[in-house]
């Protein structure tokens, strides 16, 4: 489950454990918040991130920033493994996945304005001239694994 910090905690892991088998495994993974690799463009970036999108995240969001390191998992035999995967995006692409987010929907609920192109693309812009120039980001991907019991 990728959405797993948007569950119901509790009814999800009783119903995993009612219908699964002793030894059956459960998984659940997540991808943080993607980093550039230039860092001039990426404390932009983190900035825009924390300041301008992370509160207008609903509840939940906050086991996806902390790699599911507090997302409560209450298996036996847990493992957890981080690996990171490395995309060549166009800021205009990057905008464009960013746009799908659910904190840029809410700001855009609250204040009638679109955060992106209003405070995020020009940020980034003053770091990086051509939006359509390739960038390199990368996601960091945890994944958690048990054995329910």
């Amino acid at each position: 489950a990728q959405g797993l910090h948007w569950f119901a905690h509790d009814a999800f892991f009783q119903e995993a454990r009612r219908v699964a088998k002793a030894g059956a495994s459960i998984a659940a993974w997540t991808y943080a918040t993607p980093t550039f690799d230039n860092a001039a463009l990426n404390e932009v970036w983190m900035h825009c991130y924390t300041d301008i999108l992370q509160p207008y995240f609903p509840p939940g969001r906050e086991f996806v920033d902390a790699h599911y390191a507090t997302l409560p998992f209450p298996f036996a035999e847990r493992t957890t493994k981080t690996f990171h995967q490395r995309y060549h995006w166009s800021l205009t692409r990057f905008l464009q996945y960013i746009s799908t987010w659910s904190a840029v929907r809410h700001y855009r609920r609250k204040h009638a304005i679109d955060p992106i192109e209003t405070r995020v693309k020009p940020s980034l812009l003053t770091v990086s001239a051509d939006a359509d120039q390739n960038c390199t980001l990368r996601f960091e991907m945890t994944v958690l694994q048990a054995v329910i019991g």
